[in-house]
This record gives structure tokens, sequence and C-alpha cells, in this order.
């Protein structure tokens, strides 16, 4: 009863971030107690009282407003993003590596290049190599754009700073919205950018991307130059798609 006050209490005037949020923490809560009252006496009560006490230390952390809630929702977006640049960041690396050793193999003793084919099972060719490193640019500017609304949730309106932008909560919730939009369509690019790039999801991916990033447009003196940086890489993914193959 304690805890449905508290999030009731928290409700009033919150945005849909927020909302979301205490939704889910208040109703894996109860689902735990109500597994923890139906489990009294049995063997896996002690285990149910365990998930009952995680439950609890994850009430004790939710957001009490709008700004933190988006902060956080932005975090774990940022979080996502980050997993997929090093996703990026291994498989180009990795391949770039390989063809440093095709060259070093033909200028050498003459090993072909088949010796080196158990190397990486994520092999790009060049036009869809060309693709990810833009990729791996737009990954890079979003996760600024991230950075500066997680900046944006913290900075008070009466306290504005030179490197973030002071957003009003509906304005945070439209970046809240964009960012979870863009998070998605760069992990379905990667989904079918490797192991066989599947071009026209890639595409639509890309648009799903680019509808985003024009949504943070929407406010007004955020992250301007990463939203730059993040048009032009995804124009740059864009080209390079016209250029692979699809035969």
């Amino acid at each position: 009863t304690a805890a449905a006050g508290t999030l009731l209490s928290i409700r009033k005037g919150a945005g849909p971030t927020l909302v979301k949020e205490l939704w889910e923490v208040g109703s894996s809560l109860a689902k735990s107690l109500e597994a923890l009252g139906g489990a009294v006496g049995s063997k896996n009560m002690a285990v149910l009282a365990g998930q009952v006490l995680d439950r609890v230390k994850h009430f004790d952390r939710v957001s009490c407003g709008n700004r933190s809630a988006a902060r956080r929702r932005l975090l774990t977006s940022l979080t996502q993003i980050r997993d997929a640049a090093k996703e990026l960041e291994k498989v180009i690396s990795s391949q770039k590596e390989k063809e440093k050793e095709d060259a070093d193999a033909d200028e050498g003793d003459g090993d072909s290049a088949d010796d080196f084919d158990d190397f990486d099972g994520e092999e790009l060719e060049p036009e869809e190599l060309v693709v990810m490193e833009g990729v791996a640019l737009a990954v890079s500017a979003l996760e600024d754009v991230l950075k500066e609304g997680s900046s944006a949730c913290a900075a008070s309106a009466s306290a504005a700073s030179s490197s973030a932008a002071v957003l009003g909560v509906s304005e945070l919730e439209g970046i809240v919205s964009s960012a979870s939009a863009a998070q998605k369509a760069i992990d379905g690019i990667v989904a079918h950018g490797l192991g066989g790039m599947d071009v026209k999801a890639c595409t639509e991916c890309l648009g799903e991307l680019r509808t985003a990033s024009k949504d943070f447009a929407c406010c007004a003196g955020f992250a301007v130059q990463a939203q730059q940086k993040l048009s032009e890489a995804i124009d740059q993914v864009e080209a390079a798609l016209k250029l692979v193959p699809t035969d």
C-alpha cells in the first residue's frame, strides 16, 4: 500500500517517460510480491523473496521527476548505442587486419588469401565495409547527441550553461522518443549489415534513423554540431549502400 501510494504521488504531473518507468517498476514489484505470496511454505520461497528484494531496490531508485526519468532513459539508449559501436569497431578492425595480412601474403611468400579464411566469420565485401564505416560515424555522432541530451536533462531552467541546452519537459520527451527510435534503427542496420548485408533492410532502417535525426532538430539550439555530423554520416551511408552489389 505504501509503495502504491508513493508511485501515485510521483505520477501526478508525470510525462510519458516517467509514467512508463513507474508502470514498469510498480508492475514488476507487484508481480514478484504476488509470486512470493503464493509460494509461502514452499521450497521456492527463499528465491522469490530474493526477487522481491531486488524489485524493492529498483523501487528505491525510481525517478522522482520528469527530467530524471528522461535522463535515465537516454542513458539506457546511450549504453545500447555504445554496445553497437563496440561491435562495429571489432568487425571493422578485424576486416582491415585481414586485408593487411592478405596484402602482406601477396607481397611475401605467395600464400593465398584462403589461408586466412577462418580469421573472421563476418567478413565484409569492400563496398559493405564502406557502409559499416559510415554507420560507425553515425553511431559516434548519435552518441554525442544523446550525451548532450543527458546534460540537458540535468540542467535547470534557472542555471543554463554554455555546454548544455536548457530544454522544457516536452522537448526532453521528444528527444527521448527520438533517441529510442534512433537506437532501434542502428541496431537494425548492424543486424542486417553484418554476416551478409541485406541492402533493402539496411536502407529501411537508415530511413528510420534519418527520421529520428530530423526529430532531434525540432529542439532549437540542441546538439547542433552533433546533429550536423549525424546528418552527414547518414548521407554517407545512403550513398555507400547504393554501391553495394545486390545480385
